[in-house]
């Protein structure tokens, strides 16, 4: 697996110099990765963001919310303690759903399931369709405080990740090769 990012990790003023002016990253990109390179086993557009969480009675002040294709499953890894991922169907039509990490789910509804339940992000719902199993990392940014979202559900509820020519942007696209002794070829092709 690799990825393609507008904007790696930074380290000094010189290297933000080299890369603040670099296009940005748009759906039309990941469609055309998507079709175009041949050894391209699963693309995964994403883009990644600190917000609230609210539900009803609780709030996290600080939720790393990833917005994901449908195929964000074959990145994962990990299970479900409940519920379900979002479908890739889910997925292409936009359903406002989400898939909580364990410490948000305890975190907003203590000792209650909150597969069913709805949570706000920017003031728009979402039904809490699954919750990850726990990974055991604590703190803020942990993998137990992540939030996943289908990517157009969240592009069409949250207006700035839209382009200043209204073209949906991602943060990342990650690629999964069908075979994984091929990957300079695959860098080539993308």
């Amino acid at each position: 697996t690799f990825t393609v990012a507008r904007w790696g990790p930074m380290r000094s003023d010189d290297e933000w110099e080299q890369v603040k002016n670099r296009p940005p990253i748009t759906m039309s990109d990941v469609h055309a990765v998507q079709h175009g390179a041949t050894l391209a086993g699963h693309v995964l557009a994403q883009w990644n963001l600190n917000l609230a969480l609210h539900a009803a009675r609780r709030s996290v002040d600080r939720a790393r919310i990833e917005a994901r294709s449908g195929e964000y499953v074959h990145f994962l890894g990990e299970a479900l303690a409940s519920g379900r991922h979002f479908t890739e169907a889910e997925e292409r039509r936009g359903v406002p759903v989400v898939v909580l990490g364990s410490d948000l789910a305890e975190a907003l509804f203590q000792d209650q399931p909150a597969v069913g339940h709805t949570v706000r992000i920017t003031g728009r719902h979402f039904e809490v369709i699954g919750v990850m199993e726990p990974k055991g990392e604590t703190g803020p940014g942990g993998e137990d405080d992540r939030v996943f979202v289908p990517l157009p559900s969240f592009q069409a509820r949250v207006p700035f990740l839209r382009n200043a020519k209204g073209y949906t942007n991602v943060s990342q696209i990650s690629i999964k090769l069908s075979d994984r002794g091929a990957a300079d070829k695959a860098k080539e092709d993308i």
